[in-house]
Protein backbone atom coordinates (compact mmCIF):
# COMPACT_ATOMS: atom_id res chain seq x y z
CA UNK A 1 0.00 0.00 0.00
CA UNK A 2 1.11 3.10 -1.12
CA UNK A 3 0.79 6.25 1.98
CA UNK A 4 0.10 9.23 0.80
CA UNK A 5 1.86 12.36 2.34
CA UNK A 6 -0.30 15.43 2.90
CA UNK A 7 1.00 19.34 3.91
CA UNK A 8 1.41 20.54 6.97
CA UNK A 9 -1.41 23.30 5.91
CA UNK A 10 -4.16 20.78 5.09
CA UNK A 11 -3.73 18.80 8.60
CA UNK A 12 -4.13 21.85 10.13
CA UNK A 13 -7.43 23.02 8.43
CA UNK A 14 -8.80 19.21 9.33
CA UNK A 15 -8.09 19.49 13.26
CA UNK A 16 -10.06 23.52 12.81
CA UNK A 17 -12.79 21.70 11.17
CA UNK A 18 -12.84 18.92 13.30
CA UNK A 19 -13.77 21.32 16.66
CA UNK A 20 -17.26 22.56 14.58
CA UNK A 21 -20.13 21.29 14.72
CA UNK A 22 -21.78 18.77 12.48
CA UNK A 23 -25.46 19.64 11.37
CA UNK A 24 -28.11 16.96 11.31
CA UNK A 25 -30.68 16.95 8.84
CA UNK A 26 -34.16 14.88 9.04
CA UNK A 27 -35.81 12.86 6.30
CA UNK A 28 -38.49 15.42 6.11
CA UNK A 29 -36.04 17.68 5.05
CA UNK A 30 -34.32 16.21 2.43
CA UNK A 31 -37.75 15.86 0.55
CA UNK A 32 -38.44 19.85 0.90
CA UNK A 33 -36.18 20.02 -2.82
CA UNK A 34 -39.59 18.36 -4.40
CA UNK A 35 -39.18 16.09 -7.44
CA UNK A 36 -37.48 18.57 -9.84
CA UNK A 37 -35.82 21.35 -7.60
CA UNK A 38 -35.02 24.26 -9.80
CA UNK A 39 -31.38 25.10 -10.24
CA UNK A 40 -31.14 28.02 -7.46
CA UNK A 41 -32.43 25.53 -4.66
CA UNK A 42 -29.48 23.29 -5.76
CA UNK A 43 -26.77 25.84 -5.86
CA UNK A 44 -27.52 26.81 -2.20
CA UNK A 45 -27.88 23.30 -1.10
CA UNK A 46 -24.53 22.29 -2.71
CA UNK A 47 -23.25 25.51 -0.75
CA UNK A 48 -24.21 23.37 2.32
CA UNK A 49 -22.96 20.55 1.51
CA UNK A 50 -19.16 22.04 0.47
CA UNK A 51 -19.46 23.34 3.94
CA UNK A 52 -20.96 20.31 5.80
CA UNK A 53 -18.77 17.42 4.10
CA UNK A 54 -15.87 19.18 5.24
CA UNK A 55 -16.68 18.94 8.94
CA UNK A 56 -17.62 15.57 8.94
CA UNK A 57 -15.02 13.79 7.24
CA UNK A 58 -12.37 16.13 9.53
CA UNK A 59 -14.47 14.48 12.60
CA UNK A 60 -13.67 10.48 11.72
CA UNK A 61 -9.83 11.90 10.67
CA UNK A 62 -8.81 13.13 13.68
CA UNK A 63 -10.66 10.03 15.63
CA UNK A 64 -9.12 7.59 13.08
CA UNK A 65 -5.50 9.25 14.12
CA UNK A 66 -6.60 8.46 17.48
CA UNK A 67 -7.30 4.87 18.05
CA UNK A 68 -5.82 3.45 21.06
CA UNK A 69 -3.38 -0.04 21.24
CA UNK A 70 -1.37 0.82 17.91
CA UNK A 71 -5.19 0.00 15.95
CA UNK A 72 -4.43 3.54 13.94
CA UNK A 73 -0.92 2.22 12.81
CA UNK A 74 -2.75 -0.93 10.66
CA UNK A 75 -2.09 -0.68 7.27
CA UNK A 76 -6.10 -0.58 6.20
CA UNK A 77 -7.17 1.75 9.07
CA UNK A 78 -4.10 4.43 7.82
CA UNK A 79 -5.96 3.85 3.66
CA UNK A 80 -9.21 4.60 5.15
CA UNK A 81 -7.86 7.52 7.04
CA UNK A 82 -5.94 8.44 3.59
CA UNK A 83 -8.96 8.32 1.65
CA UNK A 84 -11.01 10.63 3.88
CA UNK A 85 -7.93 12.74 4.07
CA UNK A 86 -8.02 13.30 0.31
CA UNK A 87 -11.86 13.89 0.37
CA UNK A 88 -11.51 16.50 2.69
CA UNK A 89 -8.71 17.95 0.24
CA UNK A 90 -10.86 17.70 -2.50
CA UNK A 91 -13.76 19.38 -1.08
CA UNK A 92 -11.86 22.28 0.76
CA UNK A 93 -9.92 23.35 -2.47
CA UNK A 94 -13.27 23.38 -4.57
CA UNK A 95 -14.66 26.13 -1.75
CA UNK A 96 -11.25 27.98 -1.08
CA UNK A 97 -8.84 27.73 -4.20
CA UNK A 98 -9.75 31.84 -5.63
CA UNK A 99 -8.01 30.74 -8.97
CA UNK A 100 -10.69 28.82 -10.09
CA UNK A 101 -13.99 30.22 -10.83
CA UNK A 102 -16.14 28.25 -8.86
CA UNK A 103 -13.54 28.39 -5.94
CA UNK A 104 -13.82 32.36 -6.18
CA UNK A 105 -17.63 32.55 -6.07
CA UNK A 106 -17.68 30.85 -2.74
CA UNK A 107 -15.55 33.21 -1.09
CA UNK A 108 -16.83 35.95 -2.65
CA UNK A 109 -20.52 34.74 -1.08
CA UNK A 110 -19.64 33.12 1.92
CA UNK A 111 -15.65 34.16 2.44
CA UNK A 112 -15.46 38.31 2.21
CA UNK A 113 -13.43 37.95 -0.71
CA UNK A 114 -14.31 41.31 -3.01
CA UNK A 115 -15.00 41.26 -6.73
CA UNK A 116 -11.89 41.90 -8.76
CA UNK A 117 -14.24 43.52 -12.18
CA UNK A 118 -17.72 45.41 -12.63
CA UNK A 119 -18.75 41.88 -14.11
CA UNK A 120 -17.86 39.84 -10.73
CA UNK A 121 -19.67 42.36 -9.33
CA UNK A 122 -22.39 41.94 -11.35
CA UNK A 123 -23.05 38.05 -11.37
CA UNK A 124 -22.49 38.22 -7.55
CA UNK A 125 -25.46 40.77 -7.02
CA UNK A 126 -27.60 38.50 -9.38
CA UNK A 127 -27.13 35.23 -7.47
CA UNK A 128 -28.07 36.84 -4.49
CA UNK A 129 -31.00 38.69 -5.63
CA UNK A 130 -31.92 35.23 -7.40
CA UNK A 131 -31.03 33.04 -4.48
CA UNK A 132 -30.82 34.52 -0.80
CA UNK A 133 -32.82 35.86 1.46
CA UNK A 134 -33.02 38.36 3.81
CA UNK A 135 -32.68 36.11 6.89
CA UNK A 136 -29.25 34.67 5.01
CA UNK A 137 -27.48 37.77 4.67
CA UNK A 138 -24.81 39.24 6.71
CA UNK A 139 -26.63 42.04 8.44
CA UNK A 140 -23.42 44.36 7.45
CA UNK A 141 -23.21 43.98 3.85
CA UNK A 142 -26.99 42.77 2.77
CA UNK A 143 -30.04 44.80 1.09
CA UNK A 144 -30.15 48.19 2.43
CA UNK A 145 -33.56 48.86 3.78
CA UNK A 146 -36.40 50.97 1.77
CA UNK A 147 -38.86 53.21 3.14
CA UNK A 148 -41.61 50.38 1.62
CA UNK A 149 -43.55 49.44 5.17
CA UNK A 150 -42.81 46.19 6.52
CA UNK A 151 -45.38 43.26 6.99
CA UNK A 152 -45.06 40.55 9.23
CA UNK A 153 -44.93 36.79 7.61
CA UNK A 154 -43.96 33.09 8.79
CA UNK A 155 -40.43 31.54 8.40
CA UNK A 156 -40.16 27.38 8.85
CA UNK A 157 -40.10 27.32 12.37
CA UNK A 158 -43.50 29.13 13.11
CA UNK A 159 -42.38 31.92 14.24
CA UNK A 160 -43.63 35.52 13.11
CA UNK A 161 -40.56 38.18 11.83
CA UNK A 162 -40.74 41.03 10.78
CA UNK A 163 -40.08 41.38 6.52
CA UNK A 164 -39.52 44.32 4.42
CA UNK A 165 -39.30 44.86 1.15
CA UNK A 166 -35.21 45.73 -0.04
CA UNK A 167 -33.30 47.14 -2.45
CA UNK A 168 -29.48 45.94 -3.32
CA UNK A 169 -27.04 48.21 -2.56
CA UNK A 170 -24.46 48.55 -5.01
CA UNK A 171 -21.64 50.11 -2.37
CA UNK A 172 -22.59 47.21 0.16
CA UNK A 173 -21.56 44.87 -2.74
CA UNK A 174 -18.34 46.49 -3.73
CA UNK A 175 -17.46 46.89 -0.01
CA UNK A 176 -18.48 42.86 0.25
CA UNK A 177 -16.79 41.09 3.63
CA UNK A 178 -19.29 38.08 3.69
CA UNK A 179 -22.12 38.89 1.65
CA UNK A 180 -24.18 35.66 2.62
CA UNK A 181 -23.88 33.92 6.48
CA UNK A 182 -22.99 30.93 6.77
CA UNK A 183 -25.44 27.80 5.37
CA UNK A 184 -26.90 26.52 8.16
CA UNK A 185 -29.98 24.19 6.32
CA UNK A 186 -29.85 21.72 3.46
CA UNK A 187 -32.50 23.11 2.26
CA UNK A 188 -33.41 26.48 1.59
CA UNK A 189 -36.29 28.28 -1.10
CA UNK A 190 -34.74 30.95 -3.31
CA UNK A 191 -35.97 34.11 -3.61
CA UNK A 192 -36.99 33.09 -7.13
CA UNK A 193 -38.45 29.98 -8.11
CA UNK A 194 -38.97 30.04 -11.88
CA UNK A 195 -36.34 31.33 -14.45
CA UNK A 196 -36.15 30.44 -18.22
CA UNK A 197 -32.57 31.06 -17.81
CA UNK A 198 -31.12 30.39 -14.79
CA UNK A 199 -26.40 32.19 -14.38
CA UNK A 200 -24.53 30.22 -16.10
CA UNK A 201 -22.19 30.66 -12.90
CA UNK A 202 -24.96 28.66 -10.72
CA UNK A 203 -25.11 25.93 -13.46
CA UNK A 204 -21.33 25.53 -13.67
CA UNK A 205 -21.00 25.27 -10.22
CA UNK A 206 -23.36 22.76 -9.78
CA UNK A 207 -22.28 20.65 -12.37
CA UNK A 208 -18.70 20.49 -10.91
CA UNK A 209 -19.43 19.97 -7.36
CA UNK A 210 -21.45 16.66 -9.28
CA UNK A 211 -17.75 15.79 -10.43
CA UNK A 212 -16.54 15.92 -7.00
CA UNK A 213 -18.68 14.26 -5.02
CA UNK A 214 -19.32 11.60 -8.07
CA UNK A 215 -15.22 10.45 -7.47
CA UNK A 216 -15.57 11.09 -3.47
CA UNK A 217 -18.52 8.49 -3.41
CA UNK A 218 -16.57 5.61 -5.48
CA UNK A 219 -13.53 6.43 -3.96
CA UNK A 220 -15.26 5.65 -0.21
CA UNK A 221 -16.73 1.98 -1.67
CA UNK A 222 -14.80 -0.13 -0.13
CA UNK A 223 -14.66 1.79 3.54
CA UNK A 224 -16.53 -0.59 5.82
CA UNK A 225 -14.70 -3.80 4.08
CA UNK A 226 -11.51 -2.38 4.28
CA UNK A 227 -11.69 -1.33 7.86
CA UNK A 228 -13.71 -4.32 9.21
CA UNK A 229 -10.13 -6.16 7.46
CA UNK A 230 -7.71 -3.55 9.40
CA UNK A 231 -9.79 -4.34 13.04
CA UNK A 232 -9.88 -7.96 12.03
CA UNK A 233 -6.17 -7.90 11.43
CA UNK A 234 -5.33 -5.74 14.68
CA UNK A 235 -7.41 -8.46 16.78
CA UNK A 236 -5.54 -11.42 15.17
CA UNK A 237 -2.76 -9.68 16.00
CA UNK A 238 -3.31 -8.82 19.80
CA UNK A 239 -4.76 -12.12 20.08
CA UNK A 240 -7.44 -11.20 21.97
CA UNK A 241 -11.29 -12.16 20.77
CA UNK A 242 -13.02 -9.06 21.83
CA UNK A 243 -11.78 -5.40 22.02
CA UNK A 244 -12.58 -2.59 24.79
CA UNK A 245 -15.47 -0.38 24.31
CA UNK A 246 -13.90 2.26 22.96
CA UNK A 247 -13.18 0.67 19.80
CA UNK A 248 -16.71 -0.55 19.88
CA UNK A 249 -18.09 3.07 20.84
CA UNK A 250 -15.96 4.43 17.97
CA UNK A 251 -17.13 1.83 15.27
CA UNK A 252 -20.27 2.56 15.97
CA UNK A 253 -19.67 6.78 15.31
CA UNK A 254 -17.57 5.98 12.59
CA UNK A 255 -20.25 3.74 10.16
CA UNK A 256 -23.17 5.85 11.52
CA UNK A 257 -21.19 8.87 10.24
CA UNK A 258 -20.10 6.88 7.44
CA UNK A 259 -24.12 6.34 6.72
CA UNK A 260 -24.69 10.45 7.16
CA UNK A 261 -22.20 11.27 4.22
CA UNK A 262 -23.27 8.42 1.66
CA UNK A 263 -26.58 9.82 2.35
CA UNK A 264 -26.03 13.37 1.72
CA UNK A 265 -23.46 12.52 -1.20
CA UNK A 266 -25.98 9.79 -2.72
CA UNK A 267 -29.00 12.23 -2.10
CA UNK A 268 -27.15 15.56 -3.42
CA UNK A 269 -25.55 13.38 -7.04
CA UNK A 270 -29.52 12.04 -7.46
CA UNK A 271 -30.85 15.75 -6.96
CA UNK A 272 -28.11 17.08 -9.03
CA UNK A 273 -27.99 14.75 -11.85
CA UNK A 274 -31.66 15.37 -14.06
CA UNK A 275 -31.06 19.39 -13.79
CA UNK A 276 -27.05 18.25 -15.33
CA UNK A 277 -29.35 16.44 -18.24
CA UNK A 278 -32.15 19.13 -18.38
CA UNK A 279 -34.17 16.33 -16.91
CA UNK A 280 -37.18 15.28 -14.92
CA UNK A 281 -36.53 12.96 -11.63
CA UNK A 282 -36.53 9.69 -11.73
CA UNK A 283 -40.95 9.40 -10.47
CA UNK A 284 -43.02 11.78 -9.29
CA UNK A 285 -42.60 9.84 -5.96
CA UNK A 286 -38.77 10.07 -5.49
CA UNK A 287 -36.70 13.00 -3.87
CA UNK A 288 -33.35 11.87 -4.53
CA UNK A 289 -32.65 8.98 -3.23
CA UNK A 290 -35.88 8.82 -0.91
CA UNK A 291 -39.00 7.38 -2.16
CA UNK A 292 -42.09 9.29 -1.00
CA UNK A 293 -44.42 6.53 -1.36
CA UNK A 294 -42.43 3.47 -0.41
CA UNK A 295 -44.00 0.03 -0.69
CA UNK A 296 -42.53 -1.97 2.48
CA UNK A 297 -44.50 -4.74 1.30
CA UNK A 298 -42.95 -4.96 -2.28
CA UNK A 299 -39.50 -4.52 -0.50
CA UNK A 300 -39.84 -6.98 1.47
CA UNK A 301 -40.99 -9.28 -1.45
CA UNK A 302 -37.58 -8.29 -2.88
CA UNK A 303 -35.34 -8.83 -0.07
CA UNK A 304 -37.44 -12.38 0.80
CA UNK A 305 -36.45 -13.34 -2.90
CA UNK A 306 -32.46 -12.22 -2.64
CA UNK A 307 -31.74 -13.92 0.92
CA UNK A 308 -33.61 -16.82 -0.35
CA UNK A 309 -31.45 -17.15 -3.39
CA UNK A 310 -27.94 -16.23 -1.16
CA UNK A 311 -29.02 -19.28 1.43
CA UNK A 312 -29.51 -21.72 -1.12
CA UNK A 313 -26.41 -20.98 -3.42
CA UNK A 314 -24.38 -20.90 0.12
CA UNK A 315 -25.78 -24.23 1.13
CA UNK A 316 -26.26 -25.92 -2.33
CA UNK A 317 -30.06 -26.52 -1.78
CA UNK A 318 -32.25 -26.68 -4.75
CA UNK A 319 -34.77 -24.53 -2.37
CA UNK A 320 -34.29 -22.36 0.46
CA UNK A 321 -36.76 -22.58 3.40
CA UNK A 322 -39.63 -20.87 2.74
CA UNK A 323 -40.46 -17.23 4.07
CA UNK A 324 -44.26 -16.33 4.87
CA UNK A 325 -45.74 -12.80 4.51
CA UNK A 326 -47.96 -11.61 6.40
CA UNK A 327 -49.33 -7.48 7.02
CA UNK A 328 -51.55 -6.04 9.08
CA UNK A 329 -54.18 -5.18 9.24
CA UNK A 330 -54.78 -7.16 6.87
CA UNK A 331 -56.89 -6.59 3.29
CA UNK A 332 -58.88 -9.27 1.38
CA UNK A 333 -56.03 -10.73 -0.22
CA UNK A 334 -54.13 -11.33 3.26
CA UNK A 335 -51.21 -8.76 2.34
CA UNK A 336 -51.84 -4.84 2.67
CA UNK A 337 -50.47 -3.67 -0.40
CA UNK A 338 -51.07 -0.23 0.67
CA UNK A 339 -48.84 0.34 3.66
CA UNK A 340 -46.35 3.00 2.25
CA UNK A 341 -44.06 5.74 3.96
CA UNK A 342 -41.19 7.75 3.09
CA UNK A 343 -38.27 6.16 3.20
CA UNK A 344 -34.89 5.25 1.69
CA UNK A 345 -35.57 1.94 -0.19
CA UNK A 346 -31.48 1.17 -0.50
CA UNK A 347 -31.65 1.16 3.34
CA UNK A 348 -34.60 -0.71 4.08
CA UNK A 349 -33.80 -3.45 1.93
CA UNK A 350 -29.86 -3.68 2.77
CA UNK A 351 -31.67 -4.05 6.96
CA UNK A 352 -34.20 -6.71 5.71
CA UNK A 353 -31.89 -8.47 3.44
CA UNK A 354 -29.73 -9.27 6.33
CA UNK A 355 -31.44 -9.82 9.09
CA UNK A 356 -33.19 -12.88 6.70
CA UNK A 357 -30.30 -14.17 5.68
CA UNK A 358 -29.16 -14.99 8.99
CA UNK A 359 -32.86 -16.70 9.74
CA UNK A 360 -32.19 -18.55 7.16
CA UNK A 361 -28.65 -19.62 7.68
CA UNK A 362 -29.90 -20.62 11.55
CA UNK A 363 -32.75 -22.18 10.07
CA UNK A 364 -31.05 -24.57 7.87
CA UNK A 365 -28.11 -25.10 9.86
CA UNK A 366 -30.32 -26.34 13.16
CA UNK A 367 -32.29 -28.66 10.58
CA UNK A 368 -29.22 -30.27 9.31
CA UNK A 369 -28.11 -30.65 12.89
CA UNK A 370 -30.81 -32.09 14.25
CA UNK A 371 -30.90 -34.41 11.39
CA UNK A 372 -27.82 -36.16 10.97
CA UNK A 373 -26.65 -38.04 8.21
CA UNK A 374 -29.93 -37.43 6.56
CA UNK A 375 -28.98 -36.01 2.94
CA UNK A 376 -30.09 -32.09 2.86
CA UNK A 377 -32.03 -32.41 -0.10
CA UNK A 378 -34.29 -34.63 1.87
CA UNK A 379 -34.66 -32.37 5.25
CA UNK A 380 -37.51 -30.33 5.19
CA UNK A 381 -37.04 -26.97 7.20
CA UNK A 382 -39.70 -24.73 9.23
CA UNK A 383 -40.89 -22.02 7.65
CA UNK A 384 -39.52 -18.50 8.52
CA UNK A 385 -42.03 -15.72 9.19
CA UNK A 386 -42.36 -11.56 8.36
CA UNK A 387 -45.14 -9.84 9.92
CA UNK A 388 -45.27 -6.13 9.00
CA UNK A 389 -47.67 -4.10 10.81
CA UNK A 390 -48.23 -0.36 11.09
CA UNK A 391 -48.98 1.66 13.44
CA UNK A 392 -49.18 5.46 14.10
CA UNK A 393 -45.50 6.15 14.95
CA UNK A 394 -43.63 3.18 13.54
CA UNK A 395 -44.24 0.60 11.20
CA UNK A 396 -42.38 -2.90 12.58
CA UNK A 397 -41.47 -6.04 10.73
CA UNK A 398 -40.99 -9.03 13.35
CA UNK A 399 -38.83 -11.87 11.20
CA UNK A 400 -39.49 -14.59 13.51
CA UNK A 401 -37.31 -18.30 12.72
CA UNK A 402 -36.83 -21.58 14.45
CA UNK A 403 -33.27 -22.02 13.83
CA UNK A 404 -32.29 -22.61 17.62
CA UNK A 405 -31.61 -19.63 19.19
CA UNK A 406 -29.21 -17.54 20.67
CA UNK A 407 -27.67 -18.59 24.19
CA UNK A 408 -28.35 -15.73 26.70
CA UNK A 409 -24.77 -15.39 27.39
CA UNK A 410 -23.99 -14.61 24.08
CA UNK A 411 -26.83 -11.94 23.06
CA UNK A 412 -24.23 -8.66 23.70
CA UNK A 413 -21.82 -10.41 21.58
CA UNK A 414 -24.31 -10.31 18.28
CA UNK A 415 -24.38 -6.28 18.51
CA UNK A 416 -20.35 -6.26 18.56
CA UNK A 417 -18.18 -6.06 15.52
CA UNK A 418 -16.58 -8.61 14.34
CA UNK A 419 -18.87 -11.31 16.26
CA UNK A 420 -18.95 -13.84 13.95
CA UNK A 421 -19.73 -17.56 13.58
CA UNK A 422 -17.49 -17.76 10.89
CA UNK A 423 -14.44 -20.21 11.50
CA UNK A 424 -10.85 -19.23 12.12
CA UNK A 425 -9.28 -19.89 9.05
CA UNK A 426 -11.91 -18.54 6.69
CA UNK A 427 -11.50 -15.54 8.51
CA UNK A 428 -7.86 -15.86 7.72
CA UNK A 429 -8.98 -15.83 4.24
CA UNK A 430 -10.76 -12.78 4.33
CA UNK A 431 -7.27 -10.91 5.21
CA UNK A 432 -5.85 -11.92 2.15
CA UNK A 433 -7.66 -9.77 0.03
CA UNK A 434 -5.74 -6.57 -0.03
CA UNK A 435 -7.22 -3.45 -1.00
CA UNK A 436 -4.65 -1.12 -3.53
CA UNK A 437 -5.49 2.37 -4.72
CA UNK A 438 -8.16 1.61 -6.92
CA UNK A 439 -9.52 -0.80 -4.68
CA UNK A 440 -11.96 -3.95 -5.48
CA UNK A 441 -14.79 -4.94 -3.26
CA UNK A 442 -13.49 -7.98 -2.18
CA UNK A 443 -16.06 -11.54 -2.82
CA UNK A 444 -17.42 -10.67 0.39
CA UNK A 445 -19.26 -8.03 -1.00
CA UNK A 446 -19.79 -9.57 -4.00
CA UNK A 447 -21.28 -12.68 -3.00
CA UNK A 448 -22.21 -11.61 0.34
CA UNK A 449 -22.00 -14.80 2.33
CA UNK A 450 -24.00 -15.83 5.40
CA UNK A 451 -21.46 -15.43 7.74
CA UNK A 452 -18.03 -13.19 7.47
CA UNK A 453 -16.97 -10.18 9.12
CA UNK A 454 -19.47 -10.19 11.57
CA UNK A 455 -20.67 -6.95 10.63
CA UNK A 456 -24.39 -7.26 9.78
CA UNK A 457 -27.03 -7.20 12.77
CA UNK A 458 -24.55 -4.44 13.80
CA UNK A 459 -24.36 -2.08 10.85
CA UNK A 460 -28.50 -3.12 10.44
CA UNK A 461 -28.95 -1.51 14.06
CA UNK A 462 -27.31 1.57 13.03
CA UNK A 463 -29.17 1.98 9.04
CA UNK A 464 -32.56 1.63 11.63
CA UNK A 465 -31.64 4.24 14.25
CA UNK A 466 -30.06 6.42 11.56
CA UNK A 467 -33.76 7.32 11.03
CA UNK A 468 -35.08 7.04 14.28
CA UNK A 469 -35.75 3.77 14.37
CA UNK A 470 -33.98 0.45 15.97
CA UNK A 471 -33.30 -3.05 15.53
CA UNK A 472 -33.88 -5.54 18.04
CA UNK A 473 -34.04 -9.04 19.14
CA UNK A 474 -35.32 -11.52 21.70
CA UNK A 475 -34.17 -15.34 21.49
CA UNK A 476 -35.43 -18.80 22.70
CA UNK A 477 -32.71 -20.23 23.13
CA UNK A 478 -33.37 -24.10 21.98
CA UNK A 479 -36.06 -22.67 19.68
CA UNK A 480 -36.10 -19.55 17.49
CA UNK A 481 -34.97 -15.73 17.49
CA UNK A 482 -37.59 -13.07 16.57
CA UNK A 483 -36.09 -10.06 15.49
CA UNK A 484 -37.88 -6.72 15.70
CA UNK A 485 -37.46 -3.49 13.03
CA UNK A 486 -38.66 -0.62 13.91
CA UNK A 487 -39.07 1.95 11.43
CA UNK A 488 -40.22 5.46 12.28
CA UNK A 489 -43.06 6.63 10.11
CA UNK A 490 -43.16 10.23 11.00
CA UNK A 491 -39.85 11.17 9.00
CA UNK A 492 -39.05 14.00 11.24
CA UNK A 493 -35.85 12.49 13.45
CA UNK A 494 -32.58 14.00 12.63
CA UNK A 495 -29.46 12.30 12.41
CA UNK A 496 -27.83 11.09 15.51
CA UNK A 497 -24.22 12.68 14.59
CA UNK A 498 -21.21 12.21 17.75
Amino acid sequence: MTKIKFNSGLLKQIWNYSELPQTGISLRQMCQFGANPNPATLFKASCFVLRELPIRLAHRIKELESLPNGLNKMNDVIQVRDWYTQSFKELYEFAHDRSTSNGKLYQMLYGGLEPDTPMESEVLRNIIQLCYRDEELDSKHGRSNTSVPHRNTFVDDGLVVTKRKWSVSNQSLSSSRGQVLTPKKYYSSPLVTSLEVWPKEILKFNAALFKVLHNIKVRHNATVVTLAKGVLKWKKTCQQNMFDDSVQSFLDRFYMSRIGIRMLIAQHLDLLEPSLHCQNGKSDSYVGSICTKTNITQIAEDAIDNAKLICSEHYGLFEAPEVELLCFPKNATGLNNEIEFMYVPGHLIHMLVETLKNALRATVEKTVESNPGMDVYDLKFPHVKVIICEGLEDITVKISDEGGGIARSNLPLIWTYLYSTMPDDCQLELMKDECDENPRVSSFVNNVPLAGYGYGLALSRLYARYFGGDLKLISMEGFGTDVYLHLNRLSTSSEPLQ
